[in-house]
């Protein structure tokens, strides 16, 4: 073989492998996924697991965002903390979501009405109502949910708008939750009062602009900061990151975003999933 032909062979290796690395790198910047994968790899390394927790919210009767929701839990085997707004909850909903073991069921304030005055934000628990009558409020709820799900309903108040006065946070124990969830990094496992939060961080639905999914790498972006922040410290390293959504708005590309993160994270090892048992 004269010098000429090595060297033609040595360049279309070259080019082959090249090329090849070309496609692998437009496949990954093509990939939404592609961060989440390489975080959870870094989880891996550290043999830390990764815990995810997954909150929807607004739940009051059977319907068929509903039903995809569910199917979307049972499909990947994804526990599901579901919030559920007393007033308006349904006998219906009770019997659709009876028997599901990975279903939990939380008291979503009373009647999600807005007591904030003026320009105040959004606000259930709190705002023109005092506090005996916020209280007042959640005895009533609950005792919705108490009667409607039974064992299947949890002590953790999701305050309507993820918005709560502090002094309604000091009572929580008082009457009875255990649990408090609404949207941020967490300071601490527990308050000063013995109370669990158990927040959310990732939200699918893009609130300023007409409820629309932000799309695939914004939300994973969001997803990895927060895993990224507490492999690093940065935040409170054991709290599971929360997945927010409402089912009742998502889109199309809501659910197969959903279908598409169930998937990639239960086929990771990193990557767990917890129930309310397992953060309490």
């Amino acid at each position: 073989m004269d010098q000429q032909s090595t060297e033609t062979r040595t360049v279309t290796k070259a080019l082959i492998a090249s090329e090849s690395r070309a496609v692998h790198t437009d496949s990954v910047m093509t990939d939404p996924f592609a961060p989440l994968n390489a975080e959870l790899d870094a989880w891996r390394l550290t043999g830390r697991r990764a815990t995810l927790w997954w909150r929807d919210d607004d739940a009051t009767e059977p319907s068929a965002p509903l039903d995809r929701l569910l199917a979307c839990s049972a499909d990947r085997g994804i526990p599901l903390t579901l919030a559920v707004i007393p007033q308006p909850a349904t006998r219906s909903l009770a019997d659709r979501l009876a028997g599901n073991s990975l279903v939990r069921v939380a008291q979503h304030g009373l009647a999600h009405s807005n007591h904030g005055s003026g320009e105040e934000k959004k606000i259930e628990l709190g705002g023109t109502l005092n506090d005996q009558e916020v209280a007042r409020h959640l005895g009533d709820g609950r005792a919705i949910l108490d009667r409607l799900f039974g064992p299947q309903m949890v002590p953790m108040m999701v305050p309507p708008w993820n918005r709560i006065r502090d002094s309604v946070v000091k009572m929580l124990p008082d009457l009875g939750y255990r649990a408090l969830s609404t949207f941020k990094p967490r300071a601490a496992p527990v308050d000063e009062r013995g109370l669990r939060l158990l927040n959310t961080h990732v939200d699918i639905v893009d609130w300023s602009h007409d409820a629309r999914f932000p799309g695939a790498e914004r939300v994973i972006a969001t997803l990895v900061n927060h895993l990224k922040a507490r492999r690093e410290n940065r935040v409170e390293p054991f709290e599971p990151t929360g997945l927010l959504t409402h089912h009742l708005v998502n889109k199309n590309e809501s659910w197969d975003f959903l279908d598409q993160l169930g998937a990639m994270t239960r086929a990771h090892p990193a990557a767990d999933w917890v129930t309310w048992e397992e953060q309490t």
